[in-house]
């Protein structure tokens, strides 16, 4: 059977003989690129475990790090409505896609004391089943991947970032962040209560 096959099928040949020599012609092929190309697309590397993509970001002056799979979108900071009598991590409201959505100040929601206060010209829309948020961020660095192993959050509990939401992470292009748990704080008690 040749590489051609449609061609080389007579139109009255039963089914059952086309899978007996389609099978018969698979069991030749070698899969091990293909075997490779998934293990790249799924992350894993040799000997290294399981890695998991993340986009760095500028929180405040801190570089933070958010799973790929809780970014539904990347793009230009459009005009912020702002509504009164809300929290102040709560910038205002945003039209993304015809979708309102509220603006998440992940650095005032979580007390930094930022110093310099820098103009947000990005933003992250941040996902977790239906809910979507949008995260303002002044600087976009990239994407990276990181092992998928959980670091100890015992000495976070001594800085500035909650361990409830943040473990320290380093990317395999040895770039120190913290690692947002987008789902940890997407359903926290303080951030139901005030959601738009």
């Amino acid at each position: 059977m040749s590489s051609d096959l449609i061609e080389d099928i007579p139109f009255d040949t039963p089914f059952a003989e086309i899978l007996t020599e389609l099978e018969a012609s698979l069991e030749n092929v070698d899969d091990s690129k293909a075997f490779q190309l998934a293990r790249e697309a799924i992350g894993v590397g040799e000997n290294t475990g399981l890695e998991e993509k993340y986009l760095l970001l500028s929180v405040g002056e801190h570089t933070v790090a958010l799973a790929l799979t809780a970014v539904a979108e990347v793009a230009q900071m459009p005009s912020i409505t702002r509504i009164p009598n809300l929290p102040a991590w709560i910038r205002g409201i945003v039209s993304v896609h015809n979708e309102i959505l509220s603006v998440v100040d992940i650095a005032a929601y979580m007390h930094w004391d930022v110093k310099k206060v820098r103009s947000a010209e990005r933003m992250v829309v941040i996902k977790m089943n239906e809910m979507k948020v949008v995260a303002p961020t002044s600087k976009i660095i990239g994407t990276h991947t990181m092992q998928s192993r959980e670091e100890s959050t015992e000495d976070l509990l001594q800085s500035i970032f909650d361990p409830r939401f943040f473990r320290k992470g380093k990317t395999t292009q040895g770039v120190d962040c913290v690692v947002l748990d987008h789902n940890a704080l997407l359903s926290d008690e303080r951030f139901l209560h005030r959601k738009m």
